[in-house]
């Protein structure tokens, strides 16, 4: 099993579907992250992603940049999430909503 950064375990997979679970699986660790750092007032600011195959190892500075991160990573998935499902729109009558 080898230690890679999450840019690499993320652009290893070609699929964007595989893609858009490797980033959800990233966000989930840094929230737990982020919940167990507020728990428990830690300085250490790391977190780790095993999916048995790789194992992601980051160390950010502050929770400030963890947080900046997780925005960071929503967006890439929104983006892949509207590629892969188109950015749709829905006309209803102004009747329909009241």
């Amino acid at each position: 099993m080898s230690e890679i950064t999450e840019s690499v375990y993320i652009a290893s997979n070609t699929g964007l579907v595989n893609r858009l679970d490797r980033i959800s699986s990233i966000i989930e660790a840094l929230e737990l992250r982020m919940v167990s750092v507020g728990v428990t007032n830690s300085t250490t600011k790391e977190y780790t992603l095993d999916d048995g195959q790789t194992k992601i190892q980051t160390e950010y500075n502050t929770a400030v940049d963890m947080a900046n991160a997780i925005m960071a990573f929503e967006r890439l998935k929104h983006k892949i999430i509207n590629q892969l499902n188109g950015r749709n729109m829905v006309l209803r009558p102004a009747r329909g909503l009241s």
